[in-house]
């Protein structure tokens, strides 16, 4: 872990966050060819869509410059927290993040601190068939496997539904709900149950961003791509922006 770890941690002690969720750098020593290719293009493509985050959903505790890992191997929680959400289920994997989501869903605040860094390893005899290791056992075996994630036109889609959930959650209307429906090819029932059954607008978002990553005709209907060409089109998106910015700037100099 970094040298400032704990002090970085204690930082937020005081604080209204209840969860630091701390950057995880891999050891890239450990692997080679697609493998080591296919990791460091995930590792790109997380900050790039922490970034796209941060500009389409920003949340003032948790602002730019972020993360998007959520994993065990860099996570701290507030104590009573922990308590109050039953701590981490005995689930076969992932349950770091199922923990991540109950403490979102319950109200409370994470901070994906870029401060607070450790080294993980890049073993591919991993204890389960499933997680990180079991990926890059897959990238490591089979060369010419794909790896395929979100697109940047799936993204904004996908952006835009949560925005549609917000006004919804702030001032529910049959407008919002149709055009949620529409987007999401969930049918009425689907969700009435989602809304019916959050408190909370951040639940109504983990329920979201669950249906739809599982949703098999919302993904038939906008296929993910390779990692490599998703991050192209984010950094061409974020190039864009950029000499937009510039080129505002510049129009206001010159007319002042």
């Amino acid at each position: 872990a970094d040298s400032l770890w704990l002090q970085t941690i204690l930082n937020y002690t005081d604080s209204n966050i209840s969860l630091v969720c701390g950057y995880i750098v891999a050891d890239l020593s450990q692997i080679k060819g697609q493998a080591y290719t296919y990791l460091k293009a995930k590792d790109q493509y997380l900050l790039l869509r922490a970034q796209l985050d941060a500009e389409l959903l920003p949340q003032v505790h948790d602002p730019w410059p972020k993360h998007n890992f959520r994993w065990g191997p860099n996570l701290a929680i507030k104590k009573d927290v922990y308590k109050s959400i039953g701590g981490i289920r005995p689930l076969h994997f992932l349950e770091d993040v199922d923990l991540y989501y109950r403490v979102i869903a319950k109200g409370y605040l994470a901070r994906h601190c870029s401060e607070t860094r450790v080294v993980t390893s890049t073993r591919i005899n991993s204890r389960c068939n499933e997680g990180f290791g079991a990926e890059l056992r897959i990238w490591s075996e089979w060369e010419g496997v794909a790896y395929n994630v979100e697109g940047l036109e799936k993204l904004l889609l996908r952006y835009k539904i949560y925005d549609l959930l917000k006004s919804y959650h702030a001032n529910p209307s049959d407008e919002i709900s149709y055009r949620i429906c529409q987007l999401t090819f969930m049918n009425t029932e689907e969700y009435n149950d989602l809304v019916s059954t959050s408190e909370r607008y951040e639940e109504m978002l983990i329920k979201m961003e669950n249906y739809l990553n599982n949703s098999r005709t919302w993904n038939d209907f906008y296929p993910n791509k390779g990692v490599l060409q998703a991050c192209e089109e984010l950094t061409s998106y974020f190039s864009r922006e950029k000499t937009a910015e510039n080129q505002s700037i510049f129009s206001q100099s010159i007319n002042s």
